[in-house]
């Protein structure tokens, strides 16, 4: 951009002699304007004075353009000041008007389209990276020599559930670390501090977090170092391995009660009280067969284990389910109620008891052998006789956030059972219980003895040695 022709000439000859680019010339600041609109160019040589602005103020406006070209300032006047101005407003390079133009033009050109080419691939390799670790699954942020937070990725706002603009700023172990882990984790930022390392830049390690939501989750973190000194800082990447951790303590513990279990099943030493409910039965198999009881009796029954734990459930009441089981001081209730049931029933009998939720429930134990592994449970009623207190219930549903009118329509559907009814269910289900004890019993016996025989036969097996040699 020049708007002495001669002058334009010459550049434009010595730009495409020497560096063997094609040159377009402007003579002024709106021909320039309209050519930069719809055109891409290498490099900009811009004149220090034109006749329609000033070459500052157009340089100005290359510089700020989206992927602006270097720019050559060109002047017939050296004045340290106007250079001093042009390198602050973002110029390449700085050529004066004399005999040397034709070599310094050159010389600044080259430079210019050199760091042009730099920052280029340097943006390029910017956008390539952001573009990865935005698009990471894996939170990824970096913190300076403080540990304050300085960048934060998506995924690093829904790991920790900390917006960007929130966690700017942060110091680190301040936003993310456990009460009683931020003790532990302040020896690693110091560490980081005074030589740049750490466990976590040395191996991965396993972190305690805290969510924003106050969930506490585990993360899997390794750290790279960026910078030196002061500058330090580190780009830190972690992976949420909660549920892992989750899975491999459950299979643990899975593993676990799996040899316990079979160590109790086929181990005589072994007591039969160290088994569990479900050791014992076929949850499934009963689950089945009281699902038929309760299509044929309309009664709601139950087996839990002696802590409590329903295992199989069969036409629980829907005030039961919907409610009294999913408010925090009614479901305390029901749970206190249940202890209540599984304790003080002699075998072969039954417990009547009112519970806290103001229904009838009942229960008789379930043995193996002399050991108490569970109770049968039928309730969730009224007798015919009695009549609820409404007001009661109603004063529960207010008290427990509940809609009044759902909650009293589910009370209404609750059933009413005459005691002989009641009694006689009892009954049945007294020696229903007493049946599968004396199967789970018999299992038990029976997986004792085929391991025993089993055990026989490898120890008494053929021995080893020749033939007698007779035909």
């Amino acid at each position: 951009m020049e708007d002495e022709e001669s002058v334009a000439a010459s550049i434009k000859k010595y730009l495409e002699k020497r560096v063997g680019a094609s040159v377009v010339t402007a003579p002024d600041c709106s021909t320039a304007r309209e050519i930069l609109a719809s055109n891409l160019f290498d490099l900009v040589t811009l004149d220090y004075v034109l006749p329609d602005c000033d070459g500052l103020e157009l340089l100005e406006e290359i510089t700020g353009m989206e992927s602006a070209p270097p720019v050559v300032m060109v002047t017939g006047h050296g004045d340290e000041k106007a250079a001093s101005e042009a390198f602050r407003l973002g110029a390449a390079g700085y050529v004066v008007k004399d005999f040397r133009l034709a070599s310094m033009l050159i010389a600044a050109a080259e430079r210019a389209l050199e760091l042009s080419h730099i920052q280029r691939r340097l943006r390029e390799s910017e956008e390539r990276f952001r573009s990865i670790v935005e698009s990471s699954r894996d939170a990824i942020f970096i913190i300076d020599f403080n540990g304050d937070i300085t960048y934060w990725n998506p995924a690093a706002e829904r790991v920790f559930g900390h917006g960007a603009g929130e966690a700017a700023g942060r110091n680190v172990i301040e936003l993310l670390a456990p009460p009683d882990a931020a003790g532990r984790y302040l020896p690693i930022l110091e560490e980081f501090q005074a030589s740049g390392g750490g466990i976590a830049f040395e191996e991965t390690a396993l972190y305690d977090v805290v969510r924003r939501d106050g969930a506490r989750i585990q993360v899997e973190v390794t750290a790279s170092l960026l910078g030196s000194g002061g500058e330090r800082a580190a780009l830190v990447t972690a992976h949420d391995v909660s549920e892992r951790e989750r899975s491999r303590k459950a299979l643990e513990e899975s593993e676990r009660k799996v040899r316990g279990k079979l160590e109790a099943l086929l181990e005589p030493s072994v007591d039969v009280g160290a088994l569990e409910l479900p050791d014992i039965i076929d949850v499934e198999a009963v689950q089945s067969l009281m699902d038929d009881f309760n299509r044929v009796t309309s009664f709601s029954v139950g087996v839990t284990d002696v802590s409590g734990e329903v295992m199989v459930a069969s036409g629980w009441q829907e005030i039961c389910t919907r409610f009294h089981r999913a408010h925090p001081e009614t479901s305390r209730y029901c749970l206190e109620s249940d202890a209540e049931l599984a304790t003080g029933a002699e075998p072969g009998s039954f417990k009547l008891y009112r519970c806290k939720n103001n229904m009838w429930d009942m229960a008789t134990p379930i043995m193996v052998g002399d050991h108490h592994v569970g109770n049968l449970h039928l309730g969730q009623f009224f007798f015919e006789d009695e009549i609820p207190d409404y007001e009661v219930f109603r004063r529960q549903a207010w008290r427990s956030g509940f809609d009044e009118r759902e909650y009293m329509a589910a009370l209404e559907r609750v059933p009413r059972w005459s005691r002989e009814t009641v009694e006689t269910v009892m009954a049945f289900c007294t020696r229903m219980a007493g049946v599968v004890s004396a199967l789970g019993y018999s299992q038990v016996r029976l997986a004792r003895a085929l391991a025993r025989k089993d055990a026989d036969s490898g120890a008494s097996g053929p021995a080893a040695g020749g033939g007698s040699g007779n035909p």
